[in-house]
């Protein structure tokens, strides 16, 4: 469920809001005391999206475009023409 490594990392006290699942995701909120111990509460449900698909906008000028070699993949091209 949560990475025992991402429970290891937090501070003592600490707080940790991470979303779990796949599809149809929790918030969980994991909260460690002065001593250790750990507290885990389900808060409400969510979709996240991977932020990939507004690569494009930061980071090329270009908008994506399919690839015709794999329908369902896609990048960004180049407009400029070489000369």
């Amino acid at each position: 469920m949560i990475p025992q490594e991402l429970i290891d990392q937090l501070a003592q006290p600490g707080r940790l809001f991470i979303p779990v699942g796949t599809g149809v995701q929790e918030v969980i909120q994991v909260d460690k005391d002065d001593q250790g111990n750990i507290q885990k509460k389900r808060l409400f449900g969510v979709m996240v999206r991977g932020l990939s698909f507004l690569a494009h906008r930061f980071y090329s000028p270009f908008p994506p475009v399919r690839s015709p070699d794999r329908p369902g993949n896609t990048k960004a091209i180049s407009l400029l023409k070489r000369t």
